[in-house]
């Protein structure tokens, strides 16, 4: 039989050492998620639109679901654009 060994540090092996390297780890997948809740506070907004039966009050709520959720994804996206830049300019790697 092959001897296994657990890793004297199992946090340390999985490369996590720091609150960096989670977050590093991280955020690829938050950036996903904001893609995700843009598209379902759209569909949202849509539905509040579609189903606000001519109220000027109910289509302008569904309009501001719209407008916040581009909005937010649009902050979300430039915070990444802001990294590339400062990765760039200073020449390190943040994720």
């Amino acid at each position: 039989m092959a001897d296994f060994r657990l890793p004297d540090d199992p946090i340390a092996a999985t490369g996590i050492v720091t609150i960096g390297d989670l977050i590093t780890r991280l955020i690829p997948y938050i950036y996903i998620f904001a893609g995700f809740a843009m598209i379902v506070v759209i569909i949202m907004g849509g539905f509040d639109i579609l189903t606000s039966q001519g109220s000027p009050e109910k289509s302008k709520i569904g309009f501001d679901k719209i407008a916040k959720g581009i909005t937010g994804f649009i902050l979300v996206m430039a915070s990444y654009f802001i990294v590339q830049l400062i990765e760039g300019i200073f020449n390190i790697k943040i994720f």
